[in-house]
């Protein structure tokens, strides 16, 4: 499902895995669950909060914090204490929730 795409968003992953596995990470796991992203739309760094976009979603807790974007924590066991809200994040559970958070920010952001 690339509804965000469809709805006009742009999609880029951001991910901290190093340089030397990434292509295989890549292929097992995110082309073939979400194969209409591409190679353009990766961008490799372990300092998130370089990223210079709207919205990151993460599931680890300093990749968040103090990014220059609206913060979603998903749900992990390695985050579950965390106090995501406490800490100007946005907790979710699941990638429908993430959807209902994103749509609600755009509404926002248009009217």
């Amino acid at each position: 499902d690339c509804s965000f795409m469809d709805e006009g968003h742009e999609v880029y992953i951001v991910t901290a895995t190093p340089y030397i596995s990434v292509a295989e990470k890549m292929d097992d796991l995110l082309f073939r669950w979400f194969p209409f992203i591409t190679w353009d739309q990766v961008i490799i760094t372990r300092r998130k909060q370089l990223i210079r976009g709207d919205i990151l979603i993460d599931d680890v807790v300093h990749n968040l914090e103090g990014g220059d974007y609206i913060k979603i924590l998903m749900t992990a066991p390695h985050n579950r204490d965390y106090d995501a809200e406490g800490n100007g994040m946005i907790r979710v559970n699941n990638w429908e929730e993430i959807r209902e958070v994103v749509s609600g920010i755009a509404g926002s952001a248009e009217g």
